[in-house]
């Protein structure tokens, strides 16, 4: 069973071209150009350490440098090589701590406080993790029948409009047969 990234709805723009490169270049305007972008590059590398965080795939990284991704689920490593893709790789993994390289070859430690792992019944993952700057977050994937509905919009119109937007390029990815999983 070979599975291949093909598209990705992120902050409210479909991507498909996911494996040129193209998550990367925006996750790199961070800074650039005021607010809006720099929203948008937030979001993107959050996305992209969600794909390299959120699994139980072994890397084995290689004398030269390549890493190759041992894991239990074709999912699991089309989404880490996506990640690699846009620069960022899972390097390493322990019990207790995840490590990523950045497209600068910067790596960065995740300190993995909890794992929820995937079942049937729950139909996700989840791993709570410290970012290297010591904050905390819960990094899940899952069916998008059972997350997206856990979506808050709170009092927030913005918020309802975009969990929205999500449900519909989740229902238009499925029409086009495409396997889909929500970060």
């Amino acid at each position: 069973n070979v599975m291949r990234f093909h598209s990705c709805f992120v902050n409210g723009v479909l991507y498909d071209r996911p494996l040129s490169g193209q998550l990367a270049a925006v996750a790199a305007v961070e800074g650039a150009d005021g607010e809006d972008n720099d929203w948008n590059a937030r979001c993107m590398h959050e996305f992209l350490v969600c794909m390299a965080v959120c699994n139980s795939v072994e890397p084995e990284e290689h004398e030269d440098g390549t890493v190759a991704f041992l894991a239990q689920s074709p999912d699991e490593e089309a989404l880490c090589d996506a990640a690699r893709a846009n620069g960022c790789c899972l390097t390493a993994r322990t019990a207790n701590a995840v490590t990523v390289r950045d497209g600068t070859g910067h790596e960065h430690t995740y300190e993995v406080l909890a794992t929820m792992p995937f079942s049937s019944e729950r139909r996700r993952m989840s791993v709570l993790v410290r970012r290297p700057d010591g904050t905390a977050v819960l990094y899940i994937k899952g069916a998008d029948n059972v997350v997206l509905p856990r979506l808050s919009t709170g009092n927030n119109s913005g918020d309802a409009a975009q969990v929205a937007a999500a449900q519909e390029a989740a229902a238009s990815c499925a029409a086009r047969g495409l396997r889909v999983l929500v970060l």
